[in-house]
């Protein structure tokens, strides 16, 4: 999910946020995850205000070429 900077602050977010987790509801989903870029301390909080709790852990990925390293 990204909110343009023009949008934020003005609940666009947040009301996202809770749309995705009535669908999630809605299909039957049981969790909700999500990433934040560690230096993004806004969306964090507000995240965090909404209940998704950190696990204290980093989400890594490894691209996968076509041919090996």
């Amino acid at each position: 999910m990204y909110v343009h900077s023009s949008q934020r602050g003005k609940g666009v977010g947040t009301a996202a946020l809770a749309f995705a987790e009535e669908q999630c509801r809605i299909l039957g989903v049981r969790a909700l995850h999500l990433e934040v870029e560690h230096a993004n301390t806004n969306a964090y909080g507000v995240y965090r205000k909404v209940g998704f709790v950190d696990h204290e852990r980093y989400m890594m990925t490894r691209l996968i070429t076509r041919t090996p390293r």
